[in-house]
């Protein structure tokens, strides 16, 4: 495809760190990879606290305290290697009649026609706000799965809200 050069005709849609993902079965596999690491370190944690002595029948208290505790560690582990394995850099520039997605290092040309499909999800918080933004675009031959949770998100909600109207008006 050929590429604009021109900065003026280059209009920036968006920029953050995001979790990017293109293919389900890859998520799938992700996700149980990372079900199995929490799994192990959950086991690892109780077998540290029989270890050291935490983790006896006498210490019932404890015991209950240390379960929680190992918990909650094995599910920041979770977090982090979630947004380790998942999180990039995304710029989308607006080319005129092209899109360009900047994931990381790979960069791909799409003209706008081919756009087909934008699909929002918004996941709630208990307080009404949201929590999580989910936004998918699906080009032809590809499919992108963008999702946000911190300071990107407004930036990320902005966009789908401008793909879908531009969507409705084509």
């Amino acid at each position: 495809m050929q590429v604009r050069q021109n900065d003026e005709a280059n209009r920036l849609l968006f920029e953050g760190k995001v979790r990017v993902s293109h293919v389900f079965g890859v998520r799938f596999l992700s996700g149980l990879l990372m079900a199995l690491v929490m799994l192990g370190g959950f086991i690892l944690c109780l077998h540290l606290l029989q270890a050291v002595g935490l983790w006896q029948e006498d210490l019932k208290g404890w015991s209950e305290a240390s379960f929680i505790i190992s918990g909650i560690l094995v599910w920041m582990l979770g977090d982090w290697l979630h947004n380790k394995l998942w999180e990039r850099q995304v710029r989308i520039l607006d080319l005129g009649d092209q899109a360009c997605l900047q994931v990381g290092r790979d960069q791909d040309y799409y003209n706008w026609q081919a756009l087909r499909k934008v699909r929002a999800y918004r996941f709630y918080a208990r307080h009404g706000q949201v929590s999580t933004y989910n936004l998918v675009l699906v080009f032809e031959g590809r499919t992108y799965r963008f999702s946000s949770s911190d300071e990107s998100l407004v930036a990320l909600s902005e966009l789908g809200q401008a793909l879908q109207s531009y969507l409705k008006q084509r």
